[in-house]
């Protein structure tokens, strides 16, 4: 297949990546914090791309080893500051953030069931709080 200015591609073509094989790079200390990030985003993905996480959960597995064996959880700031890098770089979408992981659909398709559903947290579902009524 020749390349000319002529020629335009109709149906991109295919590569399938296994989540499982992800989750090693989470804990990959050799990468940037960016890239695990983004691992995060890739091994644990629902079929909407969406990767919703509890406050604190991704400062904990980006955890710095001590040399005692203990793990620190990164701060905050530093988290919300390489979600904004994978962003920059394009490896998240610019709805990210440290509690919704959100890939590309430029880039990232997936047609398993529950691709559709919304995202809890991105809707506003995930935060509310269930009261008793008072009569």
């Amino acid at each position: 297949m020749a390349d000319s200015e002529n020629y335009y591609i109709t149906e991109t073509p295919w590569l399938i990546s296994k989540q499982i094989a992800w989750e090693p790079q989470i804990f990959n200390g050799d990468l940037p914090y960016w890239a695990r990030i983004h691992a995060v985003a890739m091994a644990r993905s629902e079929p909407n791309l969406h990767t919703c996480l509890e406050t604190g959960e991704l400062a904990q597995l980006l955890a710095r080893q001590q040399p005692d064996g203990s793990t620190t959880p990164l701060d905050r700031r530093d988290v919300n500051r390489y979600v904004n890098r994978a962003v920059e770089l394009g490896y998240l979408d610019e709805i990210s953030s440290v509690r919704c992981l959100v890939l590309p659909a430029s880039m990232i398709e997936c047609r398993r069931k529950g691709f559709r559903k919304p995202c809890a947290y991105h809707t506003g579902q995930a935060s509310k709080i269930k009261r008793p009524f008072a009569i």
